[in-house]
C-alpha cells in the first residue's frame, strides 16, 4: 500500500530531492545552532540540578533515591558524557537517607552537590547532558522530514522542517536537560512505526514498533497514554476494509485483522515489560541495598493531606488537614494497580513509585492562568497555552491549511488513494486527539513543554497541506508560504535568545498576566543578573529568586529576600528607609505559591510599579525602600 506521489511539480526529480534534501539538513542545522547558542545563555532551570544528577547517579551508582521522578531510559542517554568522577556524592549528608521518603530533600541535596561541593564544574556536567537532549531533538526534526517526505514528498519535508526548526518553544526546551522533547520523539517514532505497521506487517517493522512503544515508557510517565493511543491506531487499521498485509499474507477477513492488531498489543506491552526492568538492572530496589525502598506510603498521606487543602484552598483558606482527615482520602483505580503491582513485585519498585509520584504532584500543583491561580488547573489551560504560546505564523498556517483542504476537498489528485489518506490522517489526528485529551482531562496547569509531543504531527500536517496547495494553487501557495515562513522567521529571531518566555506578538505585551510556570519563568536568568550587577557594582541587591540553581556559584552578591510567606528563614528584608535593588523572579511577581497574604499583597504592589529592566523576560528589577517592602 504505497504512500501517495506528488507529480513532477512537487519537485519529485532527483536534483530537486537532492536540493530539498541540502535544505531541511541546513534547517536543522540552524536549530541546533540556535537552540544551543540560546541555552549556554542560561543557568540551569527548576529542574535541571536534579536531573542531571539524578541521571548521573543512576548511570554510575545505579541508585534511583535521587531522581525516581521519571523513568531510567532518557536518564541514562542524558548522563552518558560525564564521567564516574563528575560528580562526588556526600553520602554522610542528613538528606541522603531522607531522600527516601521526603521529595524535597532531593531538591536540596542534588543543588548541594551540583553547585557547592568543591571539584564539581555546574556548567560543564549540565552543558554535556544538554548536548545530548539537543541531539534526540534534531533526531525529532529527521523524523519530522523523513514522515512528511514519504507522504507528500520534498515540499512537504521542506515546510514541516522549517515549521519545527523555528519554532521557539522547541527552541527552548530542545537543550535543557528535560524530557518532552524525548517523549515527543518517542511518540512520533511509535506513530510513524504504526503508520508502516498499517500499510504491512514486516518483523522489522514490529520490532521498531514495539522498541518505539517501550521507549517511550522509559521517557516519560504520561507514555502510559501510549497503550490506548497504540490500541486505538491498531483498530482502525484492523476495521478498514482494505486487506491488511501481514508477513506477506493478505488478511481480507475482519477477524483475523483484529486478532493481528491484538497480537501486535501483547508484543508491545510485553517489549515494554522486559525494557523496564532492562532499564532499572532487572532488580526490584531502587538502590544497591536490596532491603531499601522509596516511601510510597509518604506520597499517599500527601495526596490525602491534598485532597482537603484543595477544597479548602477552593474555599477560601483554613487550617492545614490534620493525619486523621487526610487518612479519608482513598486512592483511584490506577493507584490501586501501583500498589498492586508494588505488593507483587511485578515491576521495579523505582518505577512505580515515579507514577505514583506523578499522580501526587498532578494532584495538588498549582497554576497560573489568566491573572488566576488553582490548585487543580483548567481544563483550557493546553488550548489556551497554545494560542498564547504559538507563533502566529504557525497559528495562520494551521487555520489557512484547514481552509485550503476544505477547498481541495473535491479537487483530489489523480495520483492519491483515498485509503491511504484515510490511514494516513488517522495516524496523525489520533495522537493529537488522545494526548489532547488526556491533558485537559489531566488539567496539566505549568507549561506549554507538556503538549509538545502534539506539535510535530501539526507540523507534519502543515507540511502536507502545503504540498497539495502548491500543486493545486501554485502561484498563490508558494506565495502565501512566503509569506508565513519570513513572518515565523522573524518572530522567532526577534526572541533570541530568550525563547523559554516566548510569547507570540499578540499575547506578548500581556504575558505576566497569561501564564506562569516554565511558559515564563523557569529559573533560568541568573547570568544575566550577575552581568547586571558587574555593570552595577556597589548597589544593594535583594534577591526573590524562584530556581535551583545557586546565585553564589554565578557570582552574585545579594540578601534573600522572602519568596513564600513573612519571616522565611534565610531572609530578610532591607532596612527601613534604604533604598536597594530588588530583583524578583515572574513567579513570584505573579504570585504563584505564596502563602502568605501579606506577602501576596506586597507582590501585587510591586506588580503595579514599572521596572527598572527586566532581565531575559523571567527577572524583574525594582528600586525599592525599606518603608515599602512588606515581605
Amino acid at each position: 500500500m504505497p504512500a501517495p506521489t506528488p507529480g513532477p511539480a512537487a519537485g519529485n526529480e532527483p536534483r530537486g530531492r537532492a536540493v530539498a534534501a541540502g535544505v531541511c539538513a541546513t534547517l536543522l542545522a540552524l536549530f541546533a545552532a540556535l537552540s544551543w547558542i540560546a541555552a549556554r545563555t542560561k543557568c540551569p532551570t527548576f529542574d535541571e540540578p536534579q536531573n542531571a544528577v539524578g541521571a548521573w547517579m543512576i548511570l554510575h551508582e545505579r541508585d534511583w533515591r535521587v531522581h525516581p521522578d521519571h523513568p531510567a531510559l532518557w536518564q541514562y542517554w542524558a548522563a552518558l558524557p560525564n564521567g564516574s568522577q563528575a560528580l562526588h556524592p556526600d553520602r554522610a549528608s542528613p538528606r541522603w537517607e531522607e531522600m527516601l521518603h521526603i521529595p524535597w530533600g532531593r531538591v536540596l541535596w542534588t543543588a548541594d552537590m551540583l553547585f557547592r561541593t568543591p571539584g564539581v564544574d555546574a556548567e560543564r556536567l549540565v552543558g554535556r547532558s544538554r548536548a545530548m537532549m539537543l541531539c534526540l531533538a534534531v533526531a525529532l526534526g529527521g523524523l519530522i522530514a523523513l514522515w512528511a517526505w514519504r507522504l507528500a514528498g520534498p515540499t512537504a519535508a521542506v515546510v514541516a522542517v522549517a515549521f519545527f526548526a523555528l519554532d521557539p518553544n522547541f527552541l527552548a526546551h530542545a537543550s535543557l536537560v528535560k524530557n518532552d522533547v524525548a517523549l515527543a520523539l518517542a511518540t512520533l517514532l511509535l506513530m510513524h512505526s504504526l503508520w508502516r505497521l498499517g500499510q504491512a506487517v514486516t518483523p522489522v517493522r514490529a520490532a521498531v514498533a514495539a522498541l518505539a512503544f517501550a521507549a517511550g515508557l522509559g521517557v516519560k510517565f504520561s507514555a502510559l497514554a501510549f497503550l490506548p493511543l497504540a490500541a486505538l491506531t491498531l483498530l482502525a487499521r484492523a476495521l478498514r476494509p482494505a486487506p491488511w498485509p501481514v508477513f506477506g499474507l493478505p488478511l481480507a477477513a475482519r477477524g483475523h485483522r483484529l486478532l493481528t492488531a491484538a497480537l501486535l498489543l501483547v508484543l508491545f506491552v510485553g517489549a515494554a515489560w522486559g525494557a523496564t526492568w532492562a532499564s532499572y538492572s532487572f532488580r526490584y530496589a531502587p538502590t544497591p541495598d536490596p532491603g531499601t525502598r522509596l516511601d510510597t506510603g509518604e506520597l499517599l498521606d500527601r495526596m490525602g493531606r491534598a485532597s482537603l487543602e484543595i477544597a479548602r484552598f477552593e474555599r477560601g483558606g483554613g487550617e492545614p488537614p490534620g493525619r486523621e482527615e487526610s487518612s479519608m482520602w482513598r486512592p483511584g483505580r490506577l493507584l490501586r494497580c501501583v500498589l498492586w503491582a508494588e505488593r507483587h513485585t511485578l515491576m521495579p519498585q523505582a518505577w512505580l513509585y515515579g507514577i505514583v509520584y506523578s499522580e501526587e504532584g498532578l494532584m495538588r500543583r498549582e497554576g497560573y492562568l489568566l491573572g488566576e491561580r488553582r490548585l487543580t488547573g483548567w481544563w483550557s489551560y493546553m488550548p489556551l497555552a497554545a494560542l498564547f504560546k504559538t507563533p502566529l505564523a504557525t497559528l495562520v498556517a494551521a487555520l489557512a491549511a484547514a481552509g485550503a483542504g476544505l477547498i481541495a476537498r473535491r479537487r483530489r489528485l489523480a495520483s492519491e488513494d483515498p485509503g491511504d489518506l484515510s490511514w494516513s490522517a488517522a495516524c496523525l489526528v489520533l495522537p493529537v486527539v488522545v494526548f489532547g485529551t488526556a491533558l485537559m482531562a489531566s488539567r496539566v496547569s505549568l507549561g506549554l513543554r507538556h503538549a509538545l509531543m502534539i506539535y510535530p504531527f501539526v507540523f507534519i500536517a502543515l507540511g502536507v497541506a502545503a504540498a497539495r496547495a502548491r500543486l493545486l494553487f501554485p502561484r498563490r501557495a508558494a506565495a502565501v508560504l512566503a509569506i508565513l515562513l519570513a513572518g515565523l522567521a522573524a518572530e522567532t529571531f526577534a526572541a533570541f535568545p530568550d525563547f523559554i518566555p516566548f510569547f507570540n506578538a499578540a499575547s506578548r505585551p500581556a504575558r505576566l498576566a497569561l501564564l506562569g510556570d516554565s511558559n515564563l519563568d523557569w529559573g533560568q536568568d541568573l547570568r544575566l543578573l550577575a552581568e547586571w550587577q558587574r555593570r552595577n557594582p556597589g548597589r544593594p541587591l535583594y534577591l526573590a529568586y524562584f530556581g535551583q540553581a545557586d546565585p553564589v556559584y554565578y557570582g552574585i552578591t545579594c540578601k534573600r529576600f522572602p519568596t513564600t510567606l513573612r519571616g522565611e528563614q534565610g531572609t530578610e528584608v532591607p532596612p527601613p528607609g534604604e533604598r536597594v535593588v530588588l530583583a524578583v523572579s515572574a513567579t513570584h511577581l505573579q504570585g504563584i505559591y505564596l502563602w502568605n497574604r501579606q506577602t501576596m499583597e506586597f507582590y501585587a504592589n510591586l506588580r503595579r510599579e514599572r521596572p527598572l529592566e527586566v532581565l531575559g523576560g523571567s527577572i524583574y528589577l525594582f528600586e525599592v525602600g525599606g518603608g515599602r517592602t512588606g515581605g
